[in-house]
């Protein structure tokens, strides 16, 4: 009976790692599509050539199985320096660019991590 144990749990351990790089993988491609979104959709200044807050954007990659998006780019307002994306995001009473492109494109998402899995 113990040879059974010893089985399933290595069965057990190789079907979590394979999932967990599955999951790693459906993240990766999600995430990227993401970024790809928050780009085209963030505000652009006209007066200017550069566009120092669209290619601040960048995915964190810090943990397994979790991706983190954000913005680097910060303007200096009283002293102190101040993620321009918190500004953008929740300055006024309306919903921010990165939040719509999220909403945008949730399904999408989703259908691609599910992919991944299949």
């Amino acid at each position: 009976m113990s040879e059974l144990s010893v089985d399933a749990k290595l069965l057990g351990a190789q079907l979590e790692k394979a999932l967990r790089q599955k999951i790693d993988r459906g993240l990766d491609r999600a995430s990227q599509r993401l970024l790809q979104v928050l780009i085209a959709n963030a505000p652009s200044n006209p007066n200017t050539t550069t566009n120092k807050y669209k290619d601040s954007f960048h995915i964190n990659r810090t943990y397994k199985n979790v991706r983190y998006i954000g913005n680097t780019k910060v303007i200096k307002r009283g002293g102190s320096e101040i993620p321009l994306s918190n500004l953008l995001e929740y300055q006024g009473n309306h919903e921010g660019h990165m939040r719509r492109a999220y909403d945008q494109v949730e399904d999408e998402l989703i259908a691609i991590i599910l992919s991944e899995l299949n």
